[in-house]
């Protein structure tokens, strides 16, 4: 999703503050941890922890140490994340005073940094109050485990060890994989965790703690090199001023000052997206072995690409197998079991280029490519389609990335994403943050064009690391004039029956306004400011926009930062009943001013909002087939057309449906259907969209909602169910806020999903377009919400069938450049 044009380094640099800019790697292979045995007790009764963290490993038979002490099973102060991957503080004094306590949510981001803060005051009597967690500055929900009283908990005793990485009890284990950052441990102070953080702009940055640490706290920052006992010049340094340095055991050179940080986050291989049978990842997710037998082993990276240029390095170990190196196209990894090459895939193998399934019989190197240490390095073109694989920096066929000449493959075009391939080899990825390939080689750093990364070969000109500072600005973005939610915001309120009634929260002033009542069925209300704010349709219904609407309550205006309601004419107010529960959807066009659009073969009335690629266009039928302008000036991948005089479907042109012969409707839950009288078999273009008789009839007035996917903030787009509960991951380049699904080769409802009425993972709260039911939350766990898309996490057919074709919407919280794990 990414382009690397030039954004000025003060740019990047400016939106963070510079506290957070490395990273310390454990890798449980290698038993990596920090240790420290405080030489008096702290307080026990009140303390602080925060950590920037960035999880490898998921779903694990084990939990996962973060920080703290064991004696035994009685008396533990640890921070971990428990085998289930939610977040447990287990803080308690011989299973008598303290506290025990677990997340309601779920951590399964492995592609983006979390921001934890533990918090704890053994004084409160009410023990729910003594231990808080909160994530990426937000205060979570969760379970007490344990009925204890008031007192000391166990972390921050003296003579005992407190570790890092590891639990040190009578063996290590539980131990962690992925990296950390910037930590804090403050000893004698409950503080929440604005002391180490702050939002700007929507998005949760790190900030230096200012506060003193007391007797054992400590500050590491994880900017050194050295490893072994504690000092001031190895890895576990403390600069607090305390001198409270942590010693390490299992750590290398290689693992230490990562880039790889919450202020500038790395490309790893990504755990979601993946079909592994017999395969094992290490190393921060940079390495990964494939045993014999294992061929059908794929795993896909955390970015995508779709424009600009590019640069990579793998490094191959072992002989007697074979590797693919290349990239593979984003969202086709399907089953956690089976493998099928495709023409999705580009790449180097057994020293032949191939793409797809297919070989061109074309020697690029020969078997000499199969030798162990081999370092290949990959550079992509996608604005020109060209890709380029050196073998120890000399590029096959006379290849020149940097002149554009020679390329292995000149025709991408489909978003790629870097991919391993392999059957009884391993390889490690070096997307520039570690050239020394997990300390298999030395370190040569050279830098990419910005002067970002650490590479063993110098990049061809003009090639950058993937890294979240390379990455463009968006047009909608946190660092620019507008944010995602100043042209989509979801809002939730409960009804007071009041005859008229303003909701605000919005942000803006809506010109679509999509409603839902949650707590009991009800049909959905759609409202625009084209048509006007009493003009109703209902998206699960045919009926025409009018009479039954206004009789049930309608919105009496669209406001500067919401919309009012009023009672229908006998006296309901269906959008405001007392005590029901309501979501409200929210999209901004051009704040209600609409102009004649004379770009079709009739004139249409239209409101457009280019910047966020949405368009409500309204125009009145003929009898024939004709040409209706949008105003969006790109083309559009996916619009609504709803007949408003009279009952009608909402037929919705999507651009992953087979073929502009077909469509689908929002208020039906059946499969795609063929309709040569719907689209005219035309699809649409930049300017116009088409309509056959079925949606121009003579007279018939109608409304078009009109949607064009903006990089950073809008995604249409497909993907195949796989099944299974690691369910297909799909990567859109943004945290999505907002997604809603539809099965479209068979019968199931549309999915919406939100990130507000499912504010954590897993997002199993579901609304259906095409249904009245109330909310209710799916079987399985529905989906989760991710820094750079979705993945589905149920075996059911409503998102996840196996086989099944999908398609979806979806709209940003925060684009994947900034976006932290959810």
């Amino acid at each position: 999703m990414f382009s690397p044009d030039q954004w000025a380094a003060s740019t990047g640099v400016a939106f963070y503050n510079g506290v957070a800019t490395q990273s310390l790697r454990f890798d449980s292979g290698s038993t990596t941890y920090l240790n420290k045995t405080f030489s008096s007790a702290g307080n026990q009764q009140s303390w602080t922890w925060s950590g920037w963290v960035k999880r490898s490993k998921i779903g694990t038979a084990y939990n996962q140490h973060l920080f703290g002490v064991q004696l035994d099973g009685s008396n533990i102060g640890s921070i971990t994340f428990r085998s289930n991957d939610t977040l447990k503080v287990n803080n308690k004094t011989g299973n008598t005073n303290g506290d025990e306590c677990t997340t309601n949510a779920v951590f399964r981001d492995v592609s983006a940094w979390y921001h934890i803060v533990v918090s704890f005051d053994g004084s409160q009597s009410t023990q729910a109050n003594r231990t808080k967690i909160y994530v990426n500055g937000v205060l979570q929900d969760k379970v007490t485990n344990l009925a204890l009283s008031a007192g000391n908990g166990y972390l921050n005793t003296n003579a005992k060890e407190h570790s890092i990485g590891a639990r040190r009890e009578n063996s290590t284990d539980e131990l962690f994989d992925g990296y950390i950052a910037e930590m804090n441990f403050v000893d004698g102070q409950t503080l929440n965790a604005t002391s180490f953080a702050e939002t700007k702009n929507g998005v949760w940055i790190p900030i230096k703690y200012s506060g003193s640490y007391g007797t054992n706290g400590f500050r590491l920052q994880f900017n050194q090199t050295g490893t072994g006992t504690a000092s001031s010049s190895t890895i576990g340094a403390d600069t607090s001023g305390n001198a409270n340095h942590f010693s390490s055991s299992g750590i290398v050179a290689s693992d230490c000052d990562m880039p790889d940080s919450p202020e500038n986050n790395f490309c790893t291989l990504n755990t979601l997206d993946k079909v592994l049978t017999s395969s094992a990842l290490s190393e921060g997710n940079l390495s990964v072995s494939a045993g014999a037998n294992a061929w059908n082993n794929v795993i896909n990276s955390t970015f995508s690409i779709t424009s600009g240029k590019w640069y990579w390095e793998v490094r191959q170990s072992g002989t007697g197998g074979f590797g693919k190196v290349g990239v593979r196209q984003d969202n086709s990894l399907t089953s956690s079991n089976t493998y099928t090459a495709g023409a999705t895939e580009v790449y180097l193998f057994n020293g032949n280029k191939q793409q797809g399934s297919t070989s061109t019989d074309t020697s690029y190197y020969g078997s000499s490519m199969n030798a162990d240490g081999n370092i290949f390095g990959i550079a992509i073109d996608m604005d020109a389609g060209k890709i380029w694989v050196a073998l120890n920096n000399t590029y096959g066929n006379s290849g020149n990335p940097a002149n554009g000449t020679n390329a292995m493959f000149d025709n991408l075009s489909d978003p790629q994403s870097p991919s391993f391939s392999s059957y009884n080899m391993s390889s490690t990825f070096n997307f520039g943050q570690d050239s020394s390939f997990a300390g298999n080689e030395t370190a040569q750093g050279n830098t990419d064009a910005n002067g970002r990364g650490d590479f063993y070969y110098s990049p061809p000109s003009g090639y950058l690391a993937l890294c979240t500072a390379n990455l463009p600005e968006p047009t909608i973005s946190p660092n620019a004039d507008t944010q995602a939610d100043d042209y989509f915001n979801t809002i939730l309120y409960t009804g007071d029956g009041s005859n008229t009634r303003s909701i605000t929260g919005v942000g803006f002033q809506p010109d679509w306004v999509w409603l839902k009542r949650r707590s009991s069925a009800q049909n959905h209300r759609v409202f625009d400011s084209s048509r006007g704010s009493t003009e109703g349709l209902y998206t699960n219904l045919t009926d025409a926009e009018g009479s039954s609407q206004d009789d049930n309550g309608v919105l009496s205006s669209f406001d500067s930062d919401g919309f009012s309601t009023v009672n229908g004419t006998l006296g309901v107010n269906a959008v405001n009943q007392n005590n029901e529960t309501y979501v409200a959807w929210n999209w901004k066009a051009n704040g209600g001013t609409t102009s004649s659009n004379t770009d079709g073969s009739i004139t249409s009335t239209v409101q457009a909002n280019t910047d966020a690629g949405f368009s409500i266009v309204t125009y009145t039928g003929t009898g024939s087939a004709v040409t209706v302008g949008h105003s969006l000036g790109t083309v559009p991948s996916m619009f609504i057309v709803k007949r408003r005089n009279d009952t009608s479907g909402w037929a919705t042109y999507h651009k992953n449906l087979t073929s502009a012969s077909y469509y689908i409707q929002v208020n039906s839950n059946v499969a795609e259907g063929v309709g040569n009288n719907i689209w005219n078999q035309t699809d649409p273009t930049s300017s116009v969209f088409t309509v056959g008789t079925d949606l121009s009839v003579s007279g018939g007035t109608y409304v078009a909602y009109c949607f064009a996917e903006i990089e950073g903030y809008s995604k249409f787009g497909s993907y195949t169910g796989n099944g299974s509960a690691d369910g297909t991951f799909v990567y859109t380049g943004f945290r999505p806020a907002f997604v809603m699904l539809k099965r479209s080769d068979g019968t199931s409802s549309w999915s919406i999903r939100d990130n507000t009425r499912n504010d954590e993972n897993p997002a199993d709260l579901e609304l259906r377009a095409d249904s009245s039911v109330a909310e209710y939350t799916e079987s399985g766990g529905g989906v989760d919400l991710l820094s750079n898309g979705f993945k589905c996490r149920t075996t059911t057919g409503g998102n996840n069938a196996s086989g099944g074709t999908y398609i979806y919407m979806a709209f940003a919280e925060t684009p994947t450049k900034y976006s932290l794990g959810r």
